[in-house]
């Protein structure tokens, strides 16, 4: 995960992928698994904090790129065959 902060020091967008380098392995795998993109989401930013469901889109040129509107945040996932990356951005929050 690679978190950009406002000034005030909160956490204002998060960009995650899958983690390559394990305990004693390399995981040369493409991107976070499907099944466990809602449970990511979850832990990171509970649905109280995420707030109301407002609009999903999605769009795939090549590259799927799916964006779930909640009246906080934005999450955005982008795939591509296996790989897949996770934004996640809070709309009253202005990064430095």
């Amino acid at each position: 995960m690679t978190p950009k902060f406002a000034s005030d020091g909160q956490v204002c967008e998060m960009q995650l992928e899958q983690s390559h380098f394990l305990r004693n392995e390399v995981d040369l795998g493409d991107g976070i698994d499907q099944s466990k993109i809602s449970a990511i989401i979850e832990q990171l930013v509970p649905a109280e904090e995420r707030g109301r469901k407002m609009n999903t889109s999605e769009e795939c040129v090549g590259v799927c790129q799916t964006e779930d509107e909640y009246s906080n945040i934005f999450v955005k996932v982008l795939s591509s065959g296996n790989t897949r990356l996770i934004k996640i951005k809070w709309r009253n929050r202005n990064c430095k």
